[in-house]
């Protein structure tokens, strides 16, 4: 992914399959519209000594707002999905796992700051960028709309043969 994610800093949904090994960086990466510190959208397999994770930046890169999937890590933990979206009116961000809500938080309304100038990616800790992410990362999805939890379950529920 060059990028062509950039752009997007309004409503999204993000998703993909994953096992994380062990990881080799606090910050496991499936996909991110933008590499920058406190820049874009970030939906992660792994975040510090948490299970995955959905990160927004706030309008103008000074902070963020993360929700996980609650527990503890997800680490050798087998393949899972994981989906977040952002509703950029109300600020609303959800985080499901293996299909099913999770987690739920408020952020930044309107646009997140895209600064930065650097690549949406696929695969690596977004801090360093030096090294990727010790995961295997299937059917990686950006839209850039809102999916509805019905919407989140009947991809995990269509694709989950393919990976479970």
């Amino acid at each position: 992914v060059s990028g062509t994610l950039q752009s997007l800093n309004g409503n999204i949904t993000m998703m993909g399959w994953f096992n994380q090994g062990t990881r080799n960086g606090p910050h496991q990466t499936i996909v991110c519209t933008n590499t920058g510190y406190r820049q874009g959208m970030k939906l992660m397999s792994a975040y510090h000594t948490q299970g995955g994770a959905f990160w927004v930046a706030n309008s103008d890169g000074t902070d963020s707002t993360l929700i996980n999937t609650g527990g503890g890590t997800l680490e050798n933990d087998g393949t899972h999905h994981i989906a977040a979206t952002r509703n950029s009116s109300t600020g609303a961000l959800k985080v499901y796992l293996d299909g099913v809500l999770v987690n739920s938080g408020t952020g930044v309304t309107g646009n997140v700051s895209n600064n930065s100038t650097t690549n949406a990616k696929i695969g690596l800790d977004y801090h360093s960028g030096g090294y990727g992410a010790n995961a295997t990362y299937y059917d990686t999805r950006v839209y850039s709309r809102e999916l509805s939890a019905a919407e989140i379950y009947k991809i995990y529920n269509s694709t989950k043969s393919r990976y479970v």
